[in-house]
């Protein structure tokens, strides 16, 4: 069966964390991101999807969340 390619809504970034873990879970087809994690060295695992797709594994430090008022 052909993949079929995903649209740009499809193409999504999802970061996961608890409070139970120390790390946090990244997956993003956002190339500019995978390319930064991936520069400066801050996952400590990554698994590629096959599709574009990229999920990592980082401490939390390595997070910055900016939230911007609506």
């Amino acid at each position: 069966m052909k993949a079929t390619k995903l649209t740009k809504y499809e193409q999504e970034t999802i970061i996961g964390f608890n409070k139970e873990h120390d790390k946090a879970w990244v997956f993003t087809y956002e190339k500019r991101l995978q390319r930064a994690i991936e520069r400066k060295n801050l996952a400590e695992s990554v698994t590629d999807n096959g599709r574009g797709g990229r999920e990592y594994l980082m401490p939390y430090r390595c997070l910055r969340i900016q939230f911007i008022k609506g």
